[in-house]
C-alpha cells in the first residue's frame, strides 16, 4: 500500500516550522483554512506552502489580543487594505 499526498477537504494536523496547520489540500500542499503558531495566535484564510514552510496568502482573518483584524497577504506579507476591530466593537480600515 503506498502513502498519498493530502489533496481535498478535510482535516489533517502537521506541525511545520512551529505552525500547526488543519485545512484544505491540494496534491499534498495546504492551501487554506487555520494555521496557528505555537503561541496560538490563529488565522483562518488562504496560506501558500513550500519548501521554506507555510505562509498566510491571499484574504485571511486573524485574532490577537482581542483584535481582528482581516487582512490581505501576498507571500507570507501583508498586502493591501484591511481592517482592524478593536473589542469595544471600533472599527479601522486602511
Amino acid at each position: 500500500m503506498s502513502v498519498k499526498e493530502p489533496h481535498g477537504r478535510g482535516v489533517l494536523e502537521l506541525v511545520v516550522n512551529g505552525v500547526i496547520i488543519r485545512g484544505n489540500f491540494e496534491n499534498g500542499s495546504a492551501v487554506s483554512g487555520h494555521l496557528a503558531d505555537i503561541d496560538g495566535a490563529p488565522y483562518y484564510g488562504g496560506f501558500m506552502q513550500n519548501e521554506e514552510g507555510v505562509f498566510p496568502h491571499g484574504q485571511g482573518t486573524e485574532t490577537v489580543n482581542g483584535h481582528k483584524y482581516i487582512v490581505e497577504y501576498k507571500n507570507g506579507k501583508r498586502n493591501g487594505q484591511g481592517t482592524c476591530t478593536w473589542p469595544n466593537g471600533r472599527r479601522y480600515v486602511g
